[in-house]
């Protein structure tokens, strides 16, 4: 069997950012976050988009490296803008999800922070694909200056990503790529059939579709060509409002995740089980993932080629405030 590749679900990967961005304000974080803001019976409310990389938080819960700091943590699956509405409306303390849709919702001017990194940029082919036909005259990415690409949503990562690496190749920003939505599960087809020109997937979308349907090939990982490995991609991030009146209960759970991620480091075979349910996969295809790098800490400078992309992109028109995201 060939290798599956899964660095975050797609659904994570590939969250709709622009209604996140135009359904979130400032005003809109005045719910009431639960209860608990110290002592020994403190609470937080988490939305997390399902992946592989989330099982190290069901772990850390089991082995009670959050319970230890007094804390208990109710933890809601959540989907596509619901994981950033959610945190800004109150319904959740923190939301966990790739760094690109909180970015989005600060550019427009929502008071977001991050509480704690989680995975990390993986190397080259396991954070997704961008499949093309054998036979097509798509050989590097400026090649796909102006095609037509199925993507799950012009404001997703792997779009972002893919539109990114096309100009960084020598492609012209003139031309972008025209996005058609298509659900994960269709993309490969449509390649195969030259409905598009090519699909920008999550993995294990990429792997999937060549198994699937022989014709196709994958280009490349747009993501690892952009972003360093190792440099920030998933976290977890609330507002200030959260993080003004639970103080307590984030210091707390910074201190559980701190523990986790040396247990998800020292132990990437049990993550990669615990979270195969949640990224819908089974046992067999869970232990063919790469190992996955996890980190708590998140610095500017690793968000900035996001930003920036977004802004050459004309995602967002003003760079957002990449210092008071991350450090509060």
């Amino acid at each position: 069997m060939k290798q599956w590749r899964l660095r975050v679900a797609a659904a994570l990967l590939s969250i709709p950012l622009l209604a996140m961005a135009t359904g979130c304000s400032p005003s809109d974080s005045g719910a009431a976050p639960s209860e608990g803001g110290g002592g020994s019976n403190m609470q937080l409310k988490v939305g997390v988009v399902p992946g592989i990389d989330v099982g190290l938080l069901d772990i850390a819960i089991e082995k009670g490296f959050f319970s230890d700091e007094g804390l208990k943590l109710e933890v809601t699956d959540v989907q596509g803008p619901q994981v950033v509405t959610g945190v800004v409306s109150g319904q959740f303390d923190l939301a966990y999800a790739a760094y690109a849709p909180p970015l989005l919702a600060l550019a427009s001017g929502t008071k977001l922070e991050v509480v704690s990194g989680l995975a990390t940029i993986g190397a080259e082919g396991h954070n997704g694909g961008t499949l093309v036909r054998s036979d097509s005259d798509i050989k590097r990415w400026s090649d796909l200056e102006g095609r037509k690409i199925a993507a799950t949503s012009p404001r997703s990562l792997t779009a972002l990503t893919l539109q990114a690496a096309i100009n960084k190749d020598g492609g012209d920003p003139g031309k972008p790529v025209k996005i058609v939505p298509l659900p994960q599960s269709q993309v490969a087809r449509a390649v195969s059939e030259g409905t598009v020109d090519a699909a920008a997937v999550a993995a294990p979308f990429d792997a999937q579709g060549i198994e699937q349907f022989p014709n196709l090939t994958i280009l490349g990982d747009s993501t690892a060509f952009i972003l360093p490995e190792r440099s920030a991609y998933t976290g977890f991030f609330t507002t200030e409002k959260v993080q003004g009146a639970k103080g307590d209960a984030i210091k707390a759970f910074k201190s559980g995740m701190g523990k986790a991620v040396e247990f998800g480091n020292a132990n990437p075979k049990d993550v990669r089980l615990k979270g195969a349910a949640r990224a819908g996969l089974d046992e067999e295809q869970a232990l063919a993932l790469p190992d996955s790098h996890f980190a708590v800490d998140v610095d500017a400078d690793s968000l900035q080629i996001l930003v920036d992309a977004m802004v050459e992109q004309k995602w967002i028109a003003k760079a957002p405030d990449l210092a008071s995201f991350v450090t509060g």
